[in-house]
């Protein structure tokens, strides 16, 4: 027993399908009918018929669809084709309209379609339930309404699905270490008397009990955290920072 998935089709993705539809049915009209602005081409969301007793099924390399109509379709669709007011006695209006629409399914599903099936009261071989991925449109040619099914191999073959773009994941120290950060040292300079500040001038020099070698906080960005302890230095002639103690975040997750 086959096992048929469940899978709605968005309407989104209905939507591109029945626009490629509809201008394949444009294309074909064209190819085919003496007079196609006579006739006319419109393909409605709308779901198709299932219950016609006349079937035309193709399964190519692209997937499967199956076409639903009155009985009296093919003859019908002939004589519009050829711009005939009637029928022959001979059966020619059928023959063109069965050829025209097997060349119209034969364009959709892939070259090499098999298993075309014309016969009277045969059901689809495949299921027609939109939950099982199929797509369903009212193709509208003249006065006559023929239904369209398509399993979800063709819809993605006729509208491919766009991939996601995605990256490779990497590890947090890989994604955060190349950013930059602003450093803030910052020294205690310990209590002074408040005289002292209020009348302080460019050029004052205000004293404290901090020695000249006291430790510097190294802040990072806001000053949420403190990195590191250390003392101020002198390397190639620039203030520096001279390490000599870690945060404990920074040894946690460092």
């Amino acid at each position: 027993m086959s096992v048929v998935p469940l899978r709605w089709q968005g309407k989104t993705r209905l939507e591109q399908v029945r626009s490629l539809l509809k201008q394949r049915a444009e294309d074909w009209l064209h190819a085919w009918a003496v007079d196609p602005a006579r006739i006319g081409s419109e393909m409605s969301s709308q779901p198709g018929e299932e219950g016609s007793l006349r079937w035309i099924e193709a399964r190519g390399s692209a997937g499967t669809m199956a076409m639903s109509m009155p009985p009296d379709t093919l003859e019908k669709l002939g004589c519009r084709l050829a711009g005939a007011a009637a029928p022959d006695a001979d059966g020619l209006a059928s023959g063109i309209g069965e050829r025209g629409l097997r060349d119209f399914l034969q364009m959709l599903v892939g070259g090499g379609a098999k298993d075309l099936s014309t016969a009277s009261v045969i059901a689809p071989t495949f299921p027609l339930e939109a939950r099982q991925g199929t797509a369903s449109f009212a193709w509208m040619l003249a006065d006559l309404r023929l239904g369209l099914f398509l399993d979800s191999r063709l819809c993605d073959a006729l509208a491919p699905r766009q991939q996601a773009a995605t990256e490779r994941l990497v590890g947090r120290a890989d994604a955060v270490l190349p950013e930059q950060v602003v450093l803030h040292a910052v020294l205690d300079l310990g209590s002074a008397r408040l005289e002292q500040t209020v009348d302080l001038k460019p050029g004052d020099v205000i004293r404290t009990d901090v020695a000249l070698d006291a430790l510097v906080r190294l802040q990072a960005g806001s000053g949420d955290g403190v990195v590191a302890t250390g003392r101020i230095a002198v390397a190639e002639g620039q203030r520096a920072f001279r390490c000599q103690h870690l945060s404990n975040t920074k040894e946690k997750h460092g």
